[in-house]
């Protein structure tokens, strides 16, 4: 089931695995295979994440785009 907590949480948590990934080379979902808690958060994010509601709101970016910083 879908609740209010899954559809605040998702941006979020879809953020930080990217930026982990990006700034730490850290892939949270390599423990999958061996912490049962990871494999929990991985179905979680596997399930919610495929929602075509979720889908139409993010995009694919394979890296973070370089550009001015505004002050």
């Amino acid at each position: 089931e879908f609740t209010l907590i899954d559809i605040a949480l998702l941006p979020f948590f879809d953020r930080m695995l990217f930026t982990l990934q990006h700034f730490r080379q850290f892939n949270l979902f390599q423990e999958a295979e061996t912490n049962s808690s990871v494999q929990l958060l991985y179905k979680w994010y596997k399930f919610a994440s495929a929602r075509p509601s979720f889908r139409r709101t993010c995009y694919e970016l394979k890296e973070i785009p370089q550009g001015e910083v505004v002050k």
